[in-house]
């Protein structure tokens, strides 16, 4: 049986729940500027409560009390690289699914049956998904490069990069393990034919197309600063 115990909350747990001061117009237009210039998000203001949230949890990790030594600690304190790099993983992570989009993947499957299979003989098709998240997408667009090289009866040769700027959600992405709900939507028979059971609940892409995926880490500003090749 359990018990309620009346205790006083330590210091620590306190301090975690005591209310962080509303962001005021400066502070959000401080933060916008950072995001856009380093991430290219764009945020609105009607997302400024989806801002203050995520910076409120994390500040609180670690025990920050203002906006403004968050954003220091970001910009330039001792530990600046890591920090960044933690709170971009919580602000880009968005819930996605497979087939989320189904028109923009009927468009691709549109495009590819109706070119000249000579061309497919050729060179192998190579798709690129950006901002990938945790590989539901790149490995959707397989899926439909797959269905599409069966359709025009041809060897499937095709491979398909996903890339994002979050380096945990793409360590996910590489696992190819989801949890059910990520399919809803989707035909049975797809299902029975790319998916397979596996542990705890969950089901995880056949290797024959998690072989045709591959992913990395890129924020696509940084192409700006690529060196061009002659």
């Amino acid at each position: 049986m359990s018990e309620l115990h009346n205790n006083p909350p330590s210091a620590e747990s306190a301090w975690f729940l005591r209310r962080l001061p509303d962001m005021d117009e400066a502070q959000f237009k401080q933060w916008q500027a950072l995001l856009e210039h380093r991430t290219g998000m764009a945020l609105p203001a009607e997302r400024r409560s989806f801002l203050e949230t995520n910076l409120g949890i994390r500040m609180r990790e670690i025990g920050c009390g203002s906006y403004q030594a968050y954003y220091e600690t970001i910009v330039s304190g001792p530990d600046a690289i890591r920090e960044w790099s933690t709170l971009v993983d919580r602000l880009t992570v968005q819930e996605t699914r497979f087939f989320r989009d189904p028109d923009a993947f009927r468009l691709v499957a549109d495009y590819v049956v109706t070119r000249p299979r000579e061309q497919f003989r050729k060179r192998p098709i190579e798709a690129w998904s950006v901002g990938c998240s945790t590989g539901e997408e790149p490995y959707t667009l397989a899926m439909v490069l797959n269905e599409c090289m069966g359709q025009l009866d041809l060897q499937p040769l095709y491979g398909v990069t996903g890339s994002d700027i979050s380096t945990p959600v793409i360590e996910k992405a590489r696992i190819g393990q989801f949890s059910a709900r990520k399919l809803l939507g989707m035909e049975e028979n797809m299902k029975t034919r790319y998916f397979r059971p596996a542990e705890r609940n969950t089901v995880e892409i056949i290797d024959s197309i998690r072989e045709r995926v591959c992913f990395t880490r890129l924020n696509v500003l940084d192409l700006d600063k690529a060196p061009m090749h002659g």
